[in-house]
């Protein structure tokens, strides 16, 4: 009866394999409605159902709202891709990371910031900043690049060298990491040109990527506060469908993500919630929270990944994850239900892990994250979940 069940989903796994590109565009080469969508949403309009064709990127400053699945995105930008100009169908301003094409550096600050701490040293003049100015403060580790402790702060005061903030910190900056002003150590950006409480509704969205070597996301949430993403559905040929980077207070509901060999991403985004949604990846995790990403609830989410169901990776913390569903994960190797590395104080409870492809698959894996600094796995708590087809269900080694 075992043997029958496993036979099945793997026939299972190999049809997933088979439909999980996208939808083929039956656009002309020739037309092109960025101008128009572009002008809608600048002007708060609602975009009317109708199949509408973009070739470069809609800078969103205001709320996207179709008039439901009758209004169709399809994006298919032409090669080369630049940064924010056509590399991702919507996206909210780069301009808090970016000059133009240019990233801009970080500025550092001094010392550590504690737990409840009101203000922190920088190692340069902060008397630039004025009182309501948001800044993005990061640590990132060397070895990746990349977040790995995010928040947002609002400056109360600047004198000198110091930055006084409006609330207390909420999590703790070690600043253990070297300092690179593009990939380490501790530091702030002044957040400019960011988009706030926008509203990205009742669409679907396709991707069309020309260029397999270069992933380009759906819709793209950046450097953004208090955005909110109901009832829409992306699919993406090669690239993240829903993505999300450096933000705070991002909701999703009720949405779909098809990412093709990629997953759908939240990484650097705190005070996250995601309920309800189906994502999907045919060659990666269907969706992953990484880099910093923490305070946040994922509740009652469907997650289809190839080697991996769900992860958690590289710092990601203070958070809840709950009546997650994992159907069937194919492997090459051995599949992993929930993957987790380097996460703090995290619970997991209610998940439907249906079972994973390969003699030593595991239900379950929380570990530590070997990084220019280690990431250590503690503080998490696994509730009631549910196994099916699993060498293990949970890894013997799990840090906990």
């Amino acid at each position: 009866m075992k043997r029958a069940f496993t036979v099945g989903l793997v026939i299972l796994c190999l049809a997933l394999l088979a439909c999980g590109g996208s939808s083929s565009n039956t656009a002309s080469s020739t037309q092109d409605d960025t101008a128009y969508v572009q002008g809608m949403i600048d002007s708060g309009q609602t975009i009317p159902a109708g199949n509408y064709v973009l070739r470069s990127t809609i800078i969103v400053t205001k709320s996207v709202i179709g008039a439901g699945p009758g209004t169709h995105f399809t994006f298919q930008p032409s090669p080369p891709l630049q940064q924010c100009q056509n590399d991702r169908a919507f996206t909210t301003p780069c301009d808090s990371v970016y000059s133009g094409l240019v990233a801009r550096p970080w500025r550092q600050i001094s010392g550590a910031i504690a737990l409840n701490a009101t203000s922190f040293q920088a190692t340069d003049d902060v008397s630039d900043l004025q009182p309501g100015d948001w800044l993005i403060i990061t640590e990132k580790d060397n070895a990746v690049s990349e977040v790995v402790i995010i928040d947002w702060a609002q400056v109360s005061s600047a004198v000198g060298n110091t930055v006084n903030v409006t609330a207390p910190f909420r999590t703790t900056f070690p600043n253990l990491r070297a300092w690179n002003p593009l990939s380490g150590g501790l530091g702030f950006l002044k957040a400019v040109n960011w988009a706030q409480n926008v509203t990205f509704s009742n669409f679907n969205l396709n991707v069309v990527n020309s260029d397999p070597n270069n992933g380009i996301p759906g819709i793209s949430v950046f450097a953004a506060q208090h955005v909110q993403i109901n009832n829409v559905n992306v699919t993406d040929q090669n690239g993240q469908a829903l993505y999300s980077y450096l933000s705070q207070d991002l909701r999703l509901s009720n949405c779909s993500g098809n990412s093709g060999p990629t997953l759908n991403e939240f990484a650097a985004t705190v005070d996250l919630q995601v309920s309800n949604c189906d994502f999907r990846s045919s060659g990666d995790a269907g969706f992953g929270l990484d880099f910093g990403t923490g305070f946040f609830t994922v509740t009652n989410n469907s997650s289809t990944g190839y080697g991996i169901g769900f992860y958690m990776l590289y710092g990601v913390h203070d958070g809840t994850v709950q009546g997650l569903s994992a159907p069937y994960v194919c492997s090459t190797t051995n599949a992993v239900g929930i993957l987790a590395r380097g996460t703090q104080n995290v619970t997991v409870t209610n998940a439907n892990l249906i079972g994973g492809q390969g003699a030593q698959s595991v239900g379950i894996s929380f570990g530590p994250a070997y990084l220019e600094v280690p990431l250590p796995s503690s503080g998490n708590i696994l509730g009631t979940n549910t196994f099916g087809e699993w060498s293990m269900d949970l890894d013997p080694t799990n840090q906990l």
